[in-house]
């Protein structure tokens, strides 16, 4: 099923993961998230360390974790141009402007980005030895941190 939530304008409330989600969250993926793996800035910020050290946790030595996250460059240019960037990127794959407004204003206050930086220290304190960013497509980042 093609994501056309946010196809007609309308009062935009706060993003949910609910059914009209769950049931375009493949088209939505494909069109809006380059290099989708596991997505963890969805997550309030109060409980992203412990999801991670249960994961670490979890995991048997040698054992893997790939998330792939939006990030927030450091430099407000940079991140600028990332922001532009990923637009066109969903401009291309279909989406319209105002579709590409709604979709960013409802999940503004959701959505808590942070730098790599941070996404690395955070597999650091969970205990991964050496975590590594993977690949970087636009503004988002997969990292790749290993037992």
């Amino acid at each position: 099923m093609r994501d056309e939530i946010y196809k007609d304008k309308v009062y935009i409330s706060k993003f949910t993961f609910n059914q009209k989600v769950v049931d375009v969250f493949d088209d939505m993926v494909l069109r809006s998230v380059p290099g989708y793996k596991q997505m963890i800035e969805l997550i309030g910020l109060a409980i992203r360390s412990k999801l991670i050290k249960r994961m670490y946790d979890s995991l048997l030595p040698g054992g893997a974790l790939i998330t792939c996250e939006k990030i927030i460059h450091k430099n407000e240019e940079t991140n600028k141009s990332l922001i532009s960037l990923h637009e066109s990127f969903k401009r291309e794959n279909g989406y319209s402007q105002t579709e590409i407004a709604q979709k960013r204003k409802a999940i503004e206050d959701v959505l808590i980005l942070e730098s790599i930086e941070r996404q690395l220290k955070r597999l650091i304190d969970a205990g991964f030895k050496k975590p590594l960013v993977q690949m970087q497509c636009i503004n988002f980042v997969s990292f790749l941190a290993v037992k």
